[in-house]
This record gives C-alpha cells, structure tokens and sequence, in this order.
C-alpha cells in the first residue's frame, strides 16, 4: 500500500469513529473495536507510525466521546486502564 492509499484509508476509518461517536447509539465497547481495526491498519503497513497514531487518533476519539457521549461509567473512562493496556 502505497502512501497516499494509506493516509486514504486511515482517514475513512477515522471519520467512521467520528461518525459513530456523533450519530450512532453505540456503547464504547464498539468504539473500541472499530479502534482496534485502525489500529491493525497501522501497525500493518506503518508500524513506526503506532505510537502518534495513539497519541493523535486514540487521544481525539476519547475527546469526542467524553464531550458527545459520556454520561456513566460505562462509558471510556471506566475502561480507560484496558485501553490503555493495548
């Protein structure tokens, strides 16, 4: 995958999560899953990019999420230390 198909695909999952977060009832575990996809993207074709792709990404969907979503604690913050695990 060449450079530009990646950045492509990175930002379709990335507006996917956006999209989800803002216009889905989803519960934060599916969040997380499709997280882990774009992970896997990531360290599949650009593992020297995983950690700001943590820093950038993982750091923004967690933002929307306690600014759109967050309202117990079921939500990220509860399960912030497993995420954090990965």
């Amino acid at each position: 995958m060449n450079d530009r198909d990646f950045v492509t695909e990175l930002k379709k999952s990335g507006d996917k999560i956006c999209n989800s977060i803002f216009h889905m009832d989803l519960e934060w575990i599916d969040i997380e899953i499709q997280i882990a996809e774009m992970r896997d993207l990531c360290e599949a074709h650009r593992p020297e990019k995983l950690e700001l792709f943590e820093m950038v990404y993982v750091s923004r969907f967690k933002r929307l999420w306690d600014t759109w979503r967050y309202s117990s604690p079921e939500s990220w913050r509860w399960r912030e230390a497993e995420l954090e695990a990965w």
